[in-house]
């Protein structure tokens, strides 16, 4: 290696230490081997069984309990899993008979069933069909209103109606304006899922601490996908007016900091009271037990005690703290003769 310098030797053995130290620190994850991963159905609408066979390659047993995913939620009234939960020893296999009967008049679009090994893992079974027919992509949003807790949360609640043919995953978004400015924007986490004809009753709820006071506006629309093809649906707004006087939350505010500054500075107050001398006292003791070859067994229990005593200081009542006085006097007058 004499061609290479240090300082490039230097950083090959850094790559080398950080990537042993990145292996050492990966997690073990637990695989499963699924045969078949797809399947699709034909005859969707007529009781059929579809046979899947899991597999453990790994050297530990792992749980398994079929988990489908959310978006496959709404096809689990037509689906059973038998066994549904089983442990799989290593090298072992197990399998799964899935029974569906799909209606009939199912929506015209790809229906998925993706079920999962155990909840998150990454081991996935996914079961298909398609119903034939003409797609109608739609959903308004209805009777949107606005009022405030006594907590002054805002909850808006409204209805989401599902005007075509096709199961549509929607995911609402909410804007807060005051005259004009967006002062909050928020979208639902995960997608509402509306089958055709259907409505769905819709709460969100938004703190407002942070807004201050006046007339505000809240307009919700929500972005819906079907199939592949995705819309927006105009936004229906309502109005709201947070008439909390300021001076009122900042003096409720000043009030409990005020509260915690005064039990700080008494907590603060009471140790510099008691503990401020402690330490100048116990280096002057500290000097003469120096010399001190043969401590007296009851002055180390009585001065453990006391350092227990000091510990607990913020606790101790009156009668404790002279206790502790005068047994810290006992110490000066006969911690340098035994």
């Amino acid at each position: 290696m004499g061609g290479v310098s240090r300082k490039a030797r230097k950083q090959f053995f850094l790559a080398c230490a950080v990537a042993a130290a990145a292996l050492a620190l990966t997690p073990f994850i637990q695989a499963i081997i699924i045969t078949p991963q797809e399947a699709s159905l034909r005859e969707y609408a007529s009781t059929q069984e579809t046979i899947i066979t899991f597999y453990n390659d790994q050297f530990e047993p792992i749980g398994c309990e079929l988990t489908p995913a959310y978006a496959s939620t709404y096809l689990l009234p037509y689906v059973s899993f038998e066994p549904e939960r089983f442990i799989l020893q290593p090298d072992a296999q197990q399998n799964v008979r899935i029974t569906t009967t799909f209606p009939s008049e199912s929506p015209p679009q790809e229906h998925r069933l993706v079920v999962h090994a155990y909840r998150d893992a990454s081991e996935t079974f996914t079961l298909r069909f398609r119903p034939p027919g003409e797609q109608r992509l739609g959903l308004v949003l209805e009777d949107a209103a606005a009022e405030l807790s006594e907590g002054e949360t805002l909850i808006v609640t409204l209805q989401l109606k599902n005007t075509g043919n096709l199961v549509v995953f929607a995911r609402p978004m909410m804007t807060i304006t005051k005259e004009g400015k967006p002062v909050k924007n928020m979208t639902y986490q995960q997608p509402v899922i509306v089958q055709p004809g259907e409505t769905y009753p819709l709460t969100i709820r938004q703190d407002t601490a942070e807004f201050g006071t006046g007339s505000f506006e809240a307009a919700v629309r929500a972005v819906y996908a079907a199939d592949g093809a995705s819309q927006t649906t105009p936004s229906v707004s309502s109005s709201f007016t947070l008439a909390r006087e300021g001076s009122s939350a900042s003096g409720h505010a000043w009030e409990g900091a005020l509260g915690i500054i005064i039990v700080v500075s008494f907590v603060a107050a009471m140790a510099g009271v008691w503990f401020l001398p402690v330490p100048k006292r116990r280096r002057k003791r500290q000097g003469k037990e120096k010399h001190i070859t043969a401590p007296d067994h009851e002055l180390i229990a009585l001065r453990n005690e006391l350092d227990a005593a000091r510990g607990e200081v913020a606790s101790l009542g009156k009668d404790v703290r002279v206790f502790a006085e005068e047994a810290e006097r006992w110490l000066q007058q006969h911690g340098g003769n035994t």
